[in-house]
């Protein structure tokens, strides 16, 4: 707990980026202009579990809001750090309490990492998650006390407590010149006997208001799931309604059932180069293998491996350069019974070294370029060379020409 604190602070320093959410319609010079106000409440069972999710935490109703909002912007636009205008004003009074910012401030957003829902609200009201604006300074007034600095914003939450007196303007308005007013999309919660009462406001130019209410059904959402399990990691939590999970797991989910025949992968390749032999399978810059071409390939370098004892239980090393050439070698080494082992030909050639030696490679395919990296390790190599696609992957030192198909054990050559 203490580390993914600590990387919470260490994401909160620095600069402060904006949020990049998803919009209905690019970002223009002309945005910015109008609000539409969405209203939403919560109420009856929702709003006990709130209060509950609020008491099994340890703190109230704000930080449960501020939380879930926050989280839900992170998923949405999957920043690791973002700043949002916080206005919380507690019952009765326009003081910040010591888990709420001062009115009008920004805070930083962060990953919640592995954070429960919990975790991370307790963590939203401490310095690590919830950072006030810097202050500005004023040159030449070192008496003079420095006062918040005003940061653009795309995101705002607002909470008032019950019994605050909070102005409601009409569902559509020009924008003012404060700051959290000119955010795209802000939150803003109230507190009442019944309950909650919700409005989102959101600049109609960016979000359709279809948008805007499947951001307070997402916002539901996530805190049921969140009320359901507070420990599960945050990042976890789903915020899905219950129309739109049906639809995935039962609708999107139930495509046409398909038969797989009982064969490998080597095996069902075989069948689709004897169906499309001549059509392309494997295009790199300006070379193409087709699916003939493909076999032909696999099928010789399979012998030359065969050769080289390589067979069911043993495992082979792949050393090459990206492109076609790869392909041809795992297919070789799948024909010849054996497994694969790729590494990448740019890394430390101790971290190959080790790889290979822990997986108890008995043989590298390597290309041209690759093999004299190998040469110092005394790994056995076979060295791609001749007529294969991205540096060649027909194995030189015999194995007799691109006849019958190999498998494992190989099959005689066909005349």
């Amino acid at each position: 707990m203490t580390e993914q604190l600590s990387e919470l602070a260490d994401w909160t320093s620095g600069d402060e980026p904006l949020l990049e959410l998803p919009t209905d319609r690019p970002r223009t010079h002309a945005c910015g202009s109008r609000r539409v106000d969405e209203p939403f409440a919560i109420t009856g069972t929702m709003a006990e579990q709130v209060d509950v999710l609020a008491e099994r935490i340890g703190t109230d109703g704000c930080v449960v809001l501020q939380t879930a909002w926050r989280l839900l912007l992170h998923r949405y636009s999957g920043q690791r750090r973002f700043v949002m205008g916080v206005t919380c004003v507690p019952v009765g009074s326009a003081r910040a309490d010591h888990h709420i910012t001062e009115p009008g401030a920004v805070v930083e957003c962060g990953d919640p990492g592995l954070l429960g829902f919990d975790a991370l609200a307790r963590a939203g009201g401490s310095d690590l998650m919830c950072l006030p604006g810097k202050p500005a300074e004023h040159p030449g007034d070192g008496e003079r006390r420095s006062e918040p600095r005003i940061q653009t914003v795309r995101a705002a939450f607002a909470w008032y407590g019950q019994g605050t007196a909070v102005h409601s303007g009409p569902s559509e308005s020009p924008v003012t010149d404060g700051s959290t007013s000119k955010a795209e999309i802000a939150l803003t919660m109230t507190a009442t006997s019944a309950g909650l009462d919700g409005q989102l406001s959101y600049d109609p130019d960016l979000f359709d208001r279809d948008t805007a209410r499947r951001m307070i059904a997402h916002l539901m959402a996530l805190l049921g799931s969140a009320y359901a399990d507070p420990h599960t990691p945050a990042r976890l939590l789903s915020i899905l309604t219950t129309d739109e999970a049906t639809r995935v797991t039962r609708q999107w989910g139930r495509g046409r059932a398909v038969s797989i025949p009982d064969l490998c992968l080597h095996e069902l390749f075989e069948e689709q180069a004897d169906r499309v032999p001549d059509t392309v399978a494997i295009s790199c810059g300006d070379s193409t293998l087709t699916y003939g071409d493909l076999e032909r390939q696999a099928n010789q370098l399979a012998r030359l491996l065969h050769q080289h004892g390589i067979g069911p239980e043993c495992r082979v090393g792949v050393l090459m350069k990206r492109g076609p050439g790869v392909i041809v070698a795992i297919l070789a080494i799948l024909k010849a019974g054996a497994a694969y082992v790729p590494q990448d030909r740019d890394q430390p050639v101790e971290r190959t070294t080790a790889a290979f030696a822990a997986a108890g490679v008995s043989l590298t395919i390597a290309d041209a370029g690759t093999a004299d990296i190998l040469a110092p390790t005394g790994l056995p190599r076979a060295a791609a060379t001749g007529g294969g696609v991205g540096g060649g992957c027909v194995g030189g030192g015999g194995g007799g020409g691109g006849g019958g198909r190999a498998h494992a054990p190989v099959a005689e050559e066909e005349a």
